[in-house]
């Protein structure tokens, strides 16, 4: 994995910040454990870019096309939490690559943070969560 390069990946990012999300939220409203997902969403004619993505990176799952509000036809790929502390977040450590927009980098950190402490449910995260200390620290071989 650490031959996916630099460039690649930092492109990659750039496709996040535009057009992605980091969720976390509740499974469900009764037991209210985390779930964390990064999705990208593209028009339906994009699709081989994230076909492109799921092979390079050899993780994450493609869905639809769906309409969106607008009536276009849209994909997603999306990463599940597993994905993304043992592939995406530690080749992004690696190569040192951030997220650029502050609401992606606050979603980053705040996954971060619920890997790396272990808790399990929303009501355990906490409001102010400092950016420094989870993102420097992270491992490059796995959030823990």
């Amino acid at each position: 994995m650490k031959n996916i390069s630099c460039e690649y990946l930092s492109r990659l990012v750039g496709i996040i910040d535009g057009d992605g999300y980091i969720s976390i939220v509740a499974s469900d409203s009764k037991r209210n454990y985390i779930t964390i997902r990064l999705t990208i969403i593209v028009s339906f004619t994009d699709l081989s870019i994230l076909e492109d993505i799921t092979e390079v990176l050899g993780i994450g799952r493609i869905t639809g096309p769906y309409k969106n509000k607008k009536g276009q036809d849209i994909v997603n790929l999306t990463f599940n939490k597993t994905e993304l502390q043992q592939v995406f977040f530690p080749l992004l450590k690696f190569h040192n690559i951030y997220f650029l927009t502050s609401e992606r980098r606050k979603q980053f950190v705040k996954a971060i943070y619920i890997m790396r402490t272990g808790i399990k449910k929303m009501d355990e995260i906490p409001v102010d969560i400092s950016e420094t200390n989870y993102i420097e620290n992270l491992p490059q071989n796995g959030i823990d």
